[in-house]
């Protein structure tokens, strides 16, 4: 179709139509809506847990063991207000919880845990946080990368491993040493630190040549504070001039799991009975032979009628003014041999206060001076069962009016009113004043007048 062009400076016509047509566009379709089912009810979106916009932070600044059964943790806590309460749990390996304690939230505070009832091996304490009265825990924004579907209420765990202190050691001390006169055995009195530890002992006894002369074997611990064991058969038998046998105590102690507690050794001396004498055969034999105990009983009652016909004599009757105990006058075999009273009437009064021994547990007077104390029998004062008494410990003396003693040069020591005496130095000793021997005799030395 031929068309025609203008311009505003010429036009012109051609038989060509240079614009084209355009093209129609398509009309768009409606879409076609969804139908929802007409049963099934509108789903309403999840409600969010609500979460603190600040939770507290909580640090662990120290760890350590502060005393026995106590473990100390230092804690900081960034916003305490935000806590009503901090809860601290105790938690082992196996996920038992061992204890729990509530506490009040401070910037910096210390938490004690107690540790007595562990065992060693790997624990958590684990700290919770309640948002108010009604103990509402408070959670923990879950970790996006840790898989955690909700959120966690542990604010901060610490880890560690409790190592249990070792057990006390068992501390045992030989305190006395007597002799059984029923059984004849030695009943050793011991001081224990840890007595029901102990579950079993074993004792040794060695002579002078360090021989063992006597083994108890293992034996149970009754628990009562002492010890059995036979004596040597060399101090069970007579001999006709008895002297002082030095013997030293081995025990072992053992414990409930056996572990052994070895004791200081311990020395001491015993002394075997004398050989019997003329009367003690003679009444032996007597009591073997009926007849010549009868024919020796007629004999004696015909001399003792004979002996009192013939020599009648008329006894003095007369009245103690004081009690038989001061009337208990030591002169002894060892007294010193130009030894003299100490001025007219006068005697020293030994006066026990304590000692192991009950057989040594009575008063002594002393006429005969200067007089020693000590374990030997050549001792006026003499005490056997206390063994931290030296053979010859004291010497007792009066100068005028004044008692005196001095310490010869004895192992464990004279104390005047707890005061250790010098060896060989003459100390007065007053009126009321203590004097102690070793570590468990203690006298009162008095002087008095007729």
């Amino acid at each position: 179709m031929p068309g025609r062009l203008e311009s505003r400076v010429f036009t012109f016509n051609s038989p060509v139509d240079y614009l084209p047509e355009p093209t129609p566009s398509p009309t768009p379709e409606p879409p076609t809506p969804t139908p929802l089912p007409t049963d099934a009810p509108t789903p309403e979106p999840p409600t969010p847990t609500p979460l603190p916009t600040a939770v507290p932070q909580i640090m662990v600044l120290s760890n350590r063991s502060s005393e026995p059964g106590i473990f100390d943790l230092e804690v900081s806590i960034d916003r305490p207000s935000g806590l009503y309460l901090l809860l601290v749990q105790l938690w082992d390996a196996t996920g038992v919880m061992k204890n729990e304690q509530v506490v009040e939230p401070r910037p910096v505070q210390t938490i004690r845990i107690d540790t007595s009832a562990l065992q060693g091996g790997e624990y958590r304490v684990r700290f919770l946080g309640w948002a108010d009265a009604n103990r509402t825990l408070i959670l923990v924004p879950p970790d996006p990368f840790g898989g955690q579907d909700e959120a966690p209420t542990t604010l901060q765990e610490f880890p560690f491993t409790y190592q249990p202190p070792p057990p006390a050691p068992i501390r045992a001390l030989v305190r006395s040493l007597e002799t059984d006169p029923v059984t004849n055995q030695l009943v050793i009195g011991l001081d224990i630190s840890q007595q029901d530890a102990v579950d079993k002992y074993q004792a040794f006894i060695n002579n002078e040549a360090q021989q063992k002369v006597i083994d108890s074997g293992l034996q149970v611990y009754r628990q009562d504070g002492t010890l059995r064991i036979d004596k040597p058969a060399a101090a069970l038998t007579p001999v006709p001039e008895p002297v002082e046998q030095e013997y030293a105590l081995l025990v072992t102690l053992y414990k409930d799991d056996n572990e052994a507690v070895p004791m200081a050794a311990y020395e001491f001396s015993l002394v075997p009975p004398p050989a019997p004498g003329f009367f003690e055969q003679l009444m032996g034999g007597l009591q073997r032979n009926p007849l010549i105990s009868i024919g020796m009983a007629i004999v004696l009652v015909a001399s003792l009628v004979w002996f009192m016909g013939g020599r009648r004599q008329q006894k003095q009757s007369f009245q103690l003014s004081r009690s038989a105990e001061e009337y208990t006058v030591a002169y002894g075999a060892g007294s010193e041999p130009h030894a003299s009273p100490a001025g007219k009437g006068a005697r020293v009064t030994v006066e026990v206060l304590e000692t192991p021994a009950p057989v040594d547990r009575h008063s002594h007077t002393l006429k005969n001076l200067p007089a020693k104390v000590g374990r030997s029998q050549t001792c006026q004062v003499r005490f056997e069962g206390d063994l931290q008494i030296s053979k010859e410990h004291l010497r007792i003396s009066v100068e005028g009016s004044t008692v005196k003693v001095t310490d010869l040069g004895s192992a464990n020591g004279t104390f005047v009113d707890e005061q250790r005496l010098a060896a060989n130095e003459s100390v007065p000793v007053g009126e009321g004043q203590v004097v102690r021997l070793g570590k468990h005799t203690k006298l009162r030395i008095g002087l008095r007048y007729s």
